[in-house]
C-alpha cells in the first residue's frame, strides 16, 4: 500500500470539507445563528459530498494500520464528528459496520447472537436519535428528544416508513412502460458535474413510486428502495436477475479486492456486505449506488497504484491450496 497515496487521498477529503464550510454547507462551528444554503445551488457541487463517503475507507485503512492505535482512534472520532455534522446517516452506519467488522477481523473474534441482537438495538436507537435531531449541515439538537423515553425514542422511525409505501405503491399498480437501461444511462451521464453539464438528464421516472402519496412527496426526501428501480426496469422478473447480477459484481469486487495489500483486503471484507446488503437495497437509485461505490471501493485501489504486488493470488486462494 502506498503512504503517499493514502496521505493525498487523506488532503482531498479535508480539502472538500473545507470547501463545503467555505460554501456555508457545513456549520463545523455549531453556529447558532447558522442558515444552509438555498436548496436551488446545492446540486452545483454536490460531487463534493462524496468525498465524505471516501472518508470511511481511509478510516479502515488507517486504523488496519495503526492496529486501532491512538492515532487512528483520534482520527476516527475527527471524521464521525465530521460526518454527524452533515447529517446523512447511512455514512455513519457505514462507519460503525465496518469498524466493527474490521475490529472484529483483526482480534479474531467470533459473532455471536447476542451481540448482534444488542448492536441491533443500539443501531436503531442512535439511527432515530439522529433521525429526529438532525439539522443537514449543523449536527443535530439533542434538545428535540429530551421529552421522550427510550421506547419512543426506539419507535420514532419517523420518515422511514416512505420507501415501504413506495414499494408498495410501485407493486400494486400496473407499470405502464419499463425503463429498461435508463438508471445505467443516467448514472453514467450524471458522473459529469453539474457545473460542466447543466442539462444532463435526470431520474424522472423516481416520481412515478412517490404518486402513491397523498400529498407531494417530491420535496420530502423520500427515498426508494433499489426494488422499486427493478420493478419500474424491467418488472417482477427484473427482481431475481438484477439482484443476481448485483451480487455478482460484489463477488468480483471481492475477488479483485483479495489481490490487494493487507490492508485494503481487510476493508474490503468489512464494507463489502455493509454496502451491498444494507446501503443499495435501502438507499436512493442506481446513480447514487455507483457514484458512492466509486468513493467508497476506488480509494481502496488507487492506493495501490504502482505499487509492486508480493504475489498474484488472493490469501484465501492460497490458504486453500
Amino acid at each position: 500500500l502506498s503512504g503517499r497515496m493514502l496521505l493525498a487521498l487523506a488532503v482531498a477529503a479535508l480539502a472538500a470539507t473545507a470547501a463545503q464550510i467555505a460554501l456555508g454547507k457545513l456549520n463545523i462551528q455549531s453556529s447558532e445563528v447558522y442558515q444552509w444554503t438555498d436548496t436551488d445551488s446545492v446540486g452545483d457541487l454536490a460531487f463534493i459530498n462524496l468525498f465524505f463517503t471516501m472518508m470511511v475507507p481511509l478510516s479502515i485503512v488507517y486504523l488496519v494500520r495503526d492496529n486501532f492505535g491512538p492515532k487512528s482512534l483520534a482520527v476516527l472520532v475527527a471524521v464521525c464528528f465530521v460526518l454527524l455534522m452533515t447529517g446523512f446517516r447511512y455514512r455513519l452506519v457505514f462507519m460503525a459496520f465496518s469498524v466493527t467488522a474490521t475490529f472484529l477481523l483483526m482480534r479474531e473474534i467470533k459473532v455471536r447472537t447476542a451481540f448482534v441482537l444488542a448492536g441491533t438495538l443500539v443501531a436503531l436507537l442512535g439511527s432515530n436519535v439522529i433521525g429526529n435531531t438532525r439539522k443537514y449541515g449543523a449536527g443535530v439538537d439533542l434538545g428535540k428528544i429530551q421529552d421522550l423515553t427510550p421506547i419512543e425514542i426506539l419507535q420514532s422511525f419517523g420518515g422511514e416508513v416512505g420507501p415501504l409505501f413506495s414499494f408498495s405503491y410501485v407493486a400494486n399498480n400496473p407499470i405502464q412502460q419499463n425503463i429498461l437501461a435508463d438508471p445505467w444511462v443516467i448514472a453514467i451521464a450524471r458522473l459529469v458535474p453539474s457545473f460542466l453539464w447543466k442539462d444532463k438528464p435526470t431520474p424522472d421516472y423516481l416520481y412515478i413510486p412517490l404518486a402513491g402519496f397523498p400529498i407531494d412527496a417530491k420535496v420530502a426526501g423520500v427515498a426508494v428502495p433499489q426494488q422499486v428501480e427493478m420493478l419500474l426496469q424491467f418488472g417482477w422478473l427484473g427482481l431475481p436477475v438484477l439482484a443476481f447480477l448485483y451480487f455478482r459484481m460484489a463477488i468480483l469486487l471481492l475477488d479483485r479486492l483479495s489481490r490487494l495489500g493487507r490492508e485494503a483486503r481487510i476493508a474490503s471484507f468489512a464494507l463489502v456486505p455493509v454496502f451491498f446488503g444494507f446501503y443499495m437495497p435501502t438507499r436512493g437509485y442506481f446513480f447514487q449506488v455507483l457514484a458512492d461505490g466509486l468513493f467508497t471501493f476506488g480509494p481502496l485501489f488507487l492506493m495501490h497504484l504502482f505499487t509492486r504486488r508480493p504475489h498474484s493470488l488472493p490469501a484465501f486462494r492460497r490458504r486453500a491450496a
